[in-house]
């Protein structure tokens, strides 16, 4: 329809090998949990790599690899931040002091790796987006209209008449 494929129904596995590059175009890219989708559905490495520049494929496999280092100091940060919180809490509470010295040492680590896996995974998140947005620029379509409208204004002379003046509108519109 239109030179659009419709949608295509797939099971949640990592098998692309129904899928072919045709099907991505003309249809827009999105970020979603660090992944480039294309109307929602995950797109393999060897099918972006085909409609994708050489720059922008390098800039996202870069952020991948960023995105991952980021997540993985996130979740692993928060882990240890929760055990720390409780183990410090614990602590102070039942009086045993090594307790509490273990948990402010492991939730002041996972806060550290939090702090350092939140700008990773908003860098990530922020070049993903750069990929798609130039790859639906690319792939956008410029429509105009142009159209001509003859006009005739009137104005009253001194002698009591009217003056006509033609001209010419034209209106361009995006």
């Amino acid at each position: 329809m239109n030179g659009y494929i419709e949608k295509f129904n797939f099971s949640q596995s990592n098998d692309y090998s129904n899928v072919s590059v045709k099907q991505f175009e003309r249809k827009n890219m999105s970020v979603n949990n660090g992944h480039l989708k294309v109307d929602g559905i995950k797109i393999s490495d060897e099918d972006l790599n085909s409609i994708l520049t050489f720059d922008e494929y390098e800039t996202y496999q870069s952020a991948r690899n960023q995105y991952s280092i980021g997540s993985s100091f996130i979740y692993s940060g928060s882990i240890l931040f929760i055990v720390g919180t409780i183990l410090y809490t614990n602590g102070i509470l039942t009086n045993e002091y090594n307790n509490s010295i273990i948990g402010l040492s492991f939730g002041v680590t996972g806060g550290i790796l939090m702090d350092i896996g939140i700008p990773f995974a908003c860098i990530s998140y922020g070049r993903l987006k750069w990929i798609a947005e130039n790859y639906n620029n690319r792939i956008r379509t410029i429509n105009y209209t142009l159209s001509f409208q003859p006009s005739l204004m009137s104005s009253p002379d001194n002698k009591g008449g009217n003056n006509y003046c033609y001209g010419l509108g034209i209106t361009l519109s995006f």
